[in-house]
């Protein structure tokens, strides 16, 4: 006997946006049904997993998410939290690493953070699990002895060649680690104007497989698109993340 069961993400990320569905497939144990009645796959596992369609900038990626805590969580979040309570970006990778949803409140410009971070550039590997913080600039700081502006530049140079948000080496005067309070404090400096969670929850061809909620969603709000990016890609292909933090799973 056939049950909705088979949860399918599909996801586009363009120079114009994102968007994105996630649909429910009827399955049997054995095999999965489309919408029409019509046998489209086979079941992999017995195991519950998220199957993804997703195409970042004319490049297909499929494949799927199987780690069983993230399914869970993924799964829980759009059903119970996603347009019924406070959520974005950070509201959503929060929920993913800690299993402790957070709703987004105003006056921290709607940041959820509880848990310390580290440069992106001194992480030796990206597994699943690990959460991405991104902090964006579309303002160009002036001073050339300024290092905020050198590193915009570097940054700035490499999304440009590369289309990536990292390549860019470490700032001498900051810590190896930063709290949440660091990364508040960052978030709110003026040239800041946006900032973009993303969690690894699977791996295509080696290379890390981000999730990411693409903006506000109040109770019973208009819905915002999903987003999957592989490697160093992430969904703001026009902003220039001066800042990348990762916090690595536990």
């Amino acid at each position: 006997m056939y049950h909705p069961t088979k949860r399918v993400l599909f996801t586009e990320v363009g120079i114009n946006g994102c968007r994105s569905e996630y649909i429910t497939l009827n399955s049997n144990g054995k095999y999965v049904r489309g919408n029409r009645g019509r046998i489209v796959g086979r079941e992999s596992s017995k195991a519950p997993e998220i199957l993804y369609l997703a195409e970042v900038l004319g490049e297909r990626f499929l494949g799927s998410v199987t780690d069983t805590l993230l399914v869970e969580r993924i799964l829980r979040y759009w059903d119970e939290y996603y347009s019924v309570r406070y959520t974005n970006c950070s509201a959503f990778a929060h929920y993913l690493t800690t299993g402790k949803f957070v709703e987004c409140d105003e006056k921290n410009r709607l940041l959820v953070i509880e848990q310390g971070m580290r440069p992106y550039e001194l992480a030796n590997r990206v597994d699943i699990g690990d959460m991405l913080c991104l902090l964006y600039t579309s303002n160009v700081i002036k001073s050339r002895r300024n290092e905020y502006a050198n590193r915009y530049r570097k940054v700035q140079k490499h999304r440009a060649d590369k289309g990536g948000f990292a390549g860019t080496k470490v700032m001498k005067l900051k810590p190896r680690s930063y709290t949440p309070a660091d990364i508040r404090t960052i978030q709110q400096l003026s040239w800041c104007n946006d900032y973009h969670f993303m969690v690894c929850v699977a791996k295509w061809r080696g290379q890390p497989v981000w999730l990411s909620q693409n903006g506000f969603v109040p109770p019973q709000g208009e819905k915002v698109s999903f987003a999957i990016t592989v490697g160093e890609q992430d969904p703001y292909l026009l902003e220039v993340p001066v800042f990348t933090f990762i916090k690595k799973r536990r």
